[in-house]
């Protein structure tokens, strides 16, 4: 859902900023916190991958039910 496939064995030094930006919000969804604060988390993404993973956050946090700040 995040446009990160065969990516998994990759050195973070070697991911592009917007693709460090998605491995973070990933991580942080598998913490399944009780609350997000979201500091600009898609401003390194390209227009279209931009709605994509916005899309992807907002449905996580209706789904989650977790209250955030963006």
């Amino acid at each position: 859902q995040v446009c990160l496939k065969n990516m998994g064995n990759r050195h973070p030094d070697n991911l592009s900023g917007g693709q460090q930006a998605r491995v973070a919000l990933l991580r942080m969804l598998l913490s399944e916190p009780k609350a997000m604060l979201l500091d600009e988390p898609d401003s390194n993404l390209d227009t279209q991958l931009r709605v994509d993973t916005r899309e992807h956050e907002f449905s996580q946090i209706r789904d989650h039910k977790l209250p955030a700040i963006m």
